[in-house]
C-alpha cells in the first residue's frame, strides 16, 4: 500500500467543519486552511470531487459533494491508516498514563525550587563531594531523594565548576 498522505489524520476533524458549516460552495483556499494542506494537494482532491471555476479564477466545489468524498476516502483507502493511528494514540495515552502513575514526586514547590537551582557551592547540608568521592547522609527515602537530586542538579547547573574541582584531585 502506498504512504498515506500527512493529511490523513485531520480528515475526521475536517469533516466534522466542513459539515458544520453552512455556505454550498467551499473555495480552495478554505479547504487548504481547513486541512492544513498545500494549494496543490487541494487542487488534486478538488478535482476528484466535481470542481468548477468560481469567481475570479478560484476553485470551487460544492460542500456536501466534498464532505462525501473526504467520507469516502475515511472508509476506504485510508481506513487502515486512521485504524492504525488510533490504534497507536490509545497506546500511547496508556503508556503515559502508567508512566504518570508511577512518577515519584520527592519534592514540591519551594523545596523542588530549590533541588532545581542547587549550586556546587550550595550543596545542602549533608552532601559532601570530594574528588573522588560524594557522602550523602539522610534519615529517611525522602531526604536521599532530595539531597540526591540537588546533586544531580548541582551537576547540571555548575559541570564546569564541578569538573575542574574532580580534575583538581585530592588535596
Amino acid at each position: 500500500m502506498p504512504a498515506a498522505p500527512l493529511y490523513a489524520q485531520r480528515l475526521p476533524d475536517a469533516i466534522a467543519t466542513l459539515s458544520a458549516r453552512t455556505d454550498d460552495w467551499i473555495d480552495r483556499r478554505t479547504f487548504e486552511q481547513i486541512l492544513g494542506m498545500s494549494k496543490w494537494t487541494a487542487w488534486r482532491i478538488f478535482k476528484r470531487c466535481g470542481d468548477v471555476d468560481g469567481p475570479g479564477t478560484s476553485l470551487v466545489t460544492r460542500r456536501v459533494d466534498l464532505v462525501r468524498h473526504l467520507q469516502a476516502l475515511c472508509e476506504g483507502q485510508l481506513a487502515p491508516e486512521l485504524a492504525r493511528r488510533t490504534r497507536l494514540e490509545k497506546n500511547l495515552d496508556e503508556i503515559l498514563q502508567f508512566a504518570s502513575r508511577k512518577r515519584t514526586y520527592f519534592a514540591r514547590h519551594e523545596a523542588a525550587r530549590d533541588i532545581l537551582s542547587s549550586r556546587f557551592s550550595r550543596l545542602p547540608p549533608g552532601v559532601d563531594l570530594e574528588p573522588r568521592e560524594v557522602r550523602i547522609q539522610f534519615e529517611d527515602p525522602q531526604e536521599f531523594l532530595e539531597k540526591f537530586g540537588a546533586v544531580v542538579f548541582a551537576l547540571q547547573n555548575d559541570y564546569e565548576q564541578i569538573a575542574e574541582f574532580i580534575a583538581a584531585g585530592p588535596k
